[in-house]
């Protein structure tokens, strides 16, 4: 006696409508986690790499200056943006600012409450050192702050 060969119906090879449940939810959890693991490593990068205290009064413009290149290649943009008086948006956690490789020679010129320092430095990307300087006032309180400032 011949059996006849069952081929089945056209969808046997599709797994049931739970087991298509079940691949959706794990594709989607996969997907959560992988969201949540970029995300995470983000904050992670992001983070100041450590925290350079902001001058106090006591600091003369040279020492502000040298805080403040610290403070951007350290990514603490807290001290930034407390030294920082150009009226430029502040930075926050996810800025992509540049920072400073190399600097030296500082120049200081001053005279009462505003001052001028000068150094040389190469920036983030550029193709060797420059001579860029910042302009910097002094507060009532005392502290000197960023007013201006760029490529000398």
């Amino acid at each position: 006696m011949v059996h006849p060969i069952s081929l089945g119906s056209p969808k046997s090879h599709l797994p049931a409508a739970g087991v298509r449940e079940d691949l959706r939810v794990q594709s989607l959890r996969r997907t959560i986690a992988l969201v949540a693991i970029l995300v995470g490593a983000a904050w992670v990068w992001s983070a100041p790499r450590s925290q350079v205290p902001v001058p106090g009064p006591d600091a003369d413009p040279e020492a502000v200056v040298h805080a403040y290149i610290e403070a951007l290649n350290e990514r603490d943009y807290g001290t930034v943006n407390a030294i920082d008086a150009t009226g430029d948006p502040d930075l926050g956690r996810f800025s992509r600012a540049g920072g400073f490789e190399r600097a030296g020679d500082m120049r200081l010129n001053y005279e009462g409450r505003t001052a001028h320092v000068t150094f040389l430095a190469e920036y983030s990307g550029s193709q060797g050192r420059d001579w860029w300087g910042y302009y910097l006032e002094r507060n009532d309180d005392g502290r000197w702050q960023i007013v201006g400032g760029g490529v000398a």
